[in-house]
């Protein structure tokens, strides 16, 4: 785990973590060093194992955290120009059945 004086960039604005099982004892550990940086806007956290998206974002009155769990269910960081279903994040990996993919006209 980092000490909290430890970091990669001086200044992000996003952190975002495909994480595993394994990753679970140093994660919440990892958030919190996230929200210690004052640009930090946004942290999102993908299960490699499961279909589950976690999006802590800064607000006026502090952390909010919400939790998408549905291939259906929209992930969208306006600020990032970021807009996609949760089925989008698993294309090309074991959790999306062929079944699921649709096809773009």
């Amino acid at each position: 785990m980092l000490a909290a004086d430890q970091h990669y960039a001086d200044r992000f604005y996003l952190a975002a973590e495909v994480v595993s099982d394994s990753d679970r004892k140093t994660l919440t550990g990892k958030r919190e060093i996230y929200k210690l940086h004052e640009h930090c806007a946004c942290i999102l956290t993908v299960r490699q194992d499961r279909c589950h998206v976690r999006i802590d974002t800064r607000t006026a009155a502090g952390w909010q955290v919400k939790l998408l769990a549905k291939p259906t269910d929209v992930l969208a960081l306006a600020d990032f120009g970021l807009h996609c279903r949760v089925s989008d994040l698993y294309k090309g990996t074991p959790l999306l059945p062929r079944s699921m993919r649709r096809t773009r006209r």
